[in-house]
């Protein structure tokens, strides 16, 4: 679990700074780009949990209990949140660029990291782990980023829907070649 979470720690970053950089390709308004940026929150939440972690901060078993209880929510408020951005046209307005985003974050980002693992010579777990966290669906961090810069949330939500239903067929693909 530890070795997922770092990859996913790294291919948030990775997300965030490419994503910033073609909203500055295709949006212009620098000024704007970068106070978003720096305000944004999840930003926030994930530089105070390393500074804490790295001064070996006691936050206290109540927090802990806490932090377990709402992390048991998480998934299904997201769930509820894609729901609540979908259109029941959307998917069909939307279906091409929805199946191109699918295809590649499905098929495409597990065969990169599959080059990339053979390069590098990794193997046992680490490397199943970062093959098998190339081939997850889009993250609900697009719809969050689709709506903070004020970009096509529809268009967003469809991406997500579709890779995530298409990746209850691709994962246990993938878990069974790896």
């Amino acid at each position: 679990m530890v070795r997922a979470v770092f990859y996913d720690l790294g291919s948030t970053i990775l997300f965030l700074c490419l994503g910033i950089l073609f909203i500055f390709m295709f949006e212009g308004e620098y000024t704007s780009i970068i106070k978003r940026t720096i305000l944004f929150r999840h930003i926030w939440g994930v530089i105070l949990g390393i500074f804490a972690n790295f001064i070996h901060l006691n936050i206290g078993i109540l927090s802990l209990n806490v932090l377990q209880y709402l992390s048991g929510a998480a998934i299904p408020i997201i769930m509820i949140s894609l729901g609540l951005s979908l259109e029941v046209g959307g998917l069909k307005n939307y279906l091409g660029v929805a199946s191109f985003i699918s295809v590649i974050r499905l098929v495409v980002s597990p065969l990169i990291a599959i080059s990339i693992i053979y390069i590098m010579g990794l193997t046992g777990l680490e490397s199943k782990v970062t093959i098998l966290e190339s081939g997850m669906p889009s993250a609900m961090l697009s719809l969050v980023l689709a709506v903070n810069y004020e970009l096509d949330i529809k268009a967003a939500a469809a991406c997500i829907f579709l890779s995530t239903v298409l990746s209850m067929i691709s994962l246990p693909i993938l878990i069974y070649l790896i």
